[in-house]
């Protein structure tokens, strides 16, 4: 086969085959894998750091095989990056690079690969949290409502929001069907909030309260490396959000 580019709704579609003997063993080739017939679309933006490697280790170790998982790079790839791309590789796996890197805090990227997906159910998994055990996917096959909540280890701590809602539902936190969770394109850190508050008004969720967590994230990330007023930005967009959902409500009740 010719190496050729193949575009996919502004990404470069990547197909990692395997380490050549130059350093330039990244290819661009159409991919053979389909995607089609599966249940879960697992979606990564990733900046490429170290902990993107444990969590492809803890999907590839999954019991249960019907996923696909679709990995966005929103950073420019280097060397390093490109040895790392090749360790990840799997039949089932995914990835694309993002023409313009850095945009939308990765929203981008999730959109273009909500768009991609083939399974029934899209699971939003960021690159430095990773699956808990090897049944994750498994324990996850009672869920049959548009979308579902699930406990998660956050910083060590069990975390778990019933109701879910803005601030309460984190990225990892849910699986949502593919028709209702096209993630929003927008420059707004908080995205997951506006998707799970949007999903809370309009479909009815299924929850896992007596689950054990089934995601593992060590510590919480700002994005602070990359943007340095990332804790300051995150702060300002929650503050914002606030009093945003505050203004909703009044004109609810107002029926404005």
């Amino acid at each position: 086969m010719s190496w050729t580019i193949i575009k996919t709704r502004g990404f470069h579609e990547y197909a990692i085959s395997r380490l050549a003997e130059t350093h330039a063993f990244l290819k661009l080739r159409p991919t053979t894998w389909q995607g089609t017939n599966v249940r879960y679309s697992l979606i990564t933006p990733t900046l490429l750091r170290p902990s993107l490697e444990r969590l492809c280790a803890s999907i590839d170790a999954q019991s249960c095989r019907d996923w696909e998982h679709l990995i966005a790079v929103d950073t420019v790839i280097n060397s390093a990056a490109e040895r790392m791309l090749a360790r990840i590789q799997h039949a089932q796996r995914v990835i694309w690079q993002c023409p313009r890197p850095h945009r939308n805090f990765g929203n981008t990227c999730r959109h273009a690969a909500s768009l991609r997906a083939q399974g029934d159910y899209i699971f939003y998994l960021d690159d430095d949290i990773y699956l808990a055990d090897e049944n994750v996917l498994h324990v996850l096959e009672c869920v049959t409502a548009a979308w579902a909540i699930f406990p998660m280890l956050l910083e060590g701590n069990r975390f778990f929001n019933d109701p879910p809602g803005y601030e309460r539902t984190d990225t990892a936190n849910f699986i949502v069907q593919r028709s209702l969770g096209t993630w929003p394109d927008i420059a707004d850190y908080a995205a997951d909030g506006n998707l799970v508050e949007r999903l809370r008004r309009e479909h009815s969720y299924q929850s896992l309260p007596d689950c054990r967590p089934l995601v593992v994230m060590p510590r919480m990330n700002f994005g602070d490396k990359w943007f340095p007023w990332g804790k300051l930005h995150n702060e300002f967009k929650l503050r914002k959000a606030r009093v945003r959902s505050w203004g909703s409500r009044l004109k609810r009740r107002l029926r404005i």
